[in-house]
């Protein structure tokens, strides 16, 4: 048995945004809490515009800049509260996503984010209604129940997640990602990638999830170069934002050794999450080889490869594949300039610690296609750093 969370509407399409005001009136929202990645976002006026059309008032922030911390969501759900907010839009990035994902929920169930986080208390009620448009493709926030949040305290990022949190509208306008930087464009794009794979060979993968996986993967493959090289090519973002989608939609299956690594090691050392998972993708690849040979050879005929049978060579190709768009891309292949950047040693006490570090954030997802142990960790991480 398994079980899928979806949204309720989805808008696709440039010119999509335009929605907005419509999404508004069905839910009959009286005050939008809007966040944004930025005051300056040339889709936010797009966005106060229809809200004043369906006669709702405004409360605007862009505080998230960066990474959302446990102290900034509980600081959103505050504000939510004491401005009598009664529907969400999120316009951004992951990062935005993901704040205002915790915050709607914590603004109607009470209590911490850490107390969410860390102590696995219950979430009970339906959040503020969350409209959802995604500015990056990358991380498929928009289409899960889960929110990853930083733990300062800790340096850890570590997840929550309900059924009660999944957005109930989300808009896919490829226009409004025309903006995005191509450096951001290439990561987070290798985000969308390693959600694809790893939910495909994942131990908990079914029927619906390996349709949505595959054709993610397809869709970066076809179009992530395109545009990073071009960031006005509007086929190109489209194509991206449905593969971030769809690769969102498939982690209902679960995430594996790259993600294990990647998360936790992406709050320690600042790496931003696409990169860290450009880094661990290949690693993680190789790792699973023996156990994914006819995963991989599907994996390679998705991104374009002409692979005849499923053999340990062939699945060898779809690896190279991946590292192929990695490097035509330009993302990350090594943690060493991040730890170096924030000072950090991976000596032997200090990759010990690291590896202790990995294995108390994500030491409890199993559902990598081979076992996950500290030494495995301990193996990826230190070739990582060479």
């Amino acid at each position: 048995m398994f079980e899928i969370t979806h949204n309720r509407n989805i808008f696709c399409g440039e010119g999509s945004i335009s929605q907005v005001e419509n999404v508004i009136t069905a839910i009959n929202a009286r005050k939008l809490f809007i966040l944004a990645y930025s005051q300056d976002a040339p889709a936010l006026k797009d966005v106060i515009s229809a809200a004043g059309k369906a006669n709702a008032d405004t409360y605007i922030c862009d505080i998230v800049q960066d990474e959302p911390d446990l102290t900034i969501v509980d600081r959103l759900a505050a504000v939510m509260n004491e401005n009598k907010c009664d529907a969400v839009l999120a316009l951004g990035g992951g990062s935005v996503l993901d704040a205002a994902k915790a915050a709607a929920m914590i603004a109607t169930n009470g209590g911490t984010a850490e107390e969410y986080q860390m102590q696995g208390r219950g979430i009970s009620m339906p959040s503020l209604p969350l409209i959802m448009v995604p500015t990056t493709a990358g991380t498929g926030s928009e289409s899960t129940k889960t929110a990853v949040i930083c733990n300062k305290k800790l340096d850890l990022k570590k997840s929550f997640y309900s059924p009660h949190m999944i957005a109930a509208t989300v808009i896919l306008d490829p226009a409004v990602t025309v903006a995005l930087p191509s450096k951001v464009t290439a990561f987070t794009g290798i985000d969308a990638l390693s959600h694809g794979i790893e939910s495909y060979v994942s131990l908990n993968a079914n029927v619906y999830t390996k349709m949505y996986s595959l054709k993610a993967i397809e869709l970066v493959g076809k179009s992530l170069a395109s545009a990073v090289a071009d960031g006005t090519d509007m086929n190109a973002r489209a194509d991206m934002l449905y593969a971030s989608y769809f690769a969102g939609c498939a982690l209902h299956a679960g995430i594996g050794l790259a993600h294990i690594i990647a998360q936790p090691l992406g709050g320690l050392f600042k790496i931003p999450h696409g990169e860290a998972c450009s880094i661990f993708l290949p690693y993680a690849m190789e790792f699973n080889l023996d156990n994914c040979v006819k995963e991989y050879c599907e994996i390679g005929r998705a991104l374009g490869l002409e692979l005849k049978g499923e053999s340990a060579e062939n699945a060898k190709l779809a690896i190279e594949k991946v590292k192929e768009l990695i490097s035509t891309v330009g993302t990350a292949t090594s943690i060493r300039p991040f730890v170096a950047a924030v000072g950090a040693e991976l000596d032997s006490a200090g990759l010990d610690k690291t590896v202790e570090f990995v294995t108390q954030a994500t030491g409890h997802i199993k559902c990598n296609p081979r076992p996950v142990d500290a030494a495995v960790v301990k193996d990826v991480v230190a070739r990582a750093a060479l």
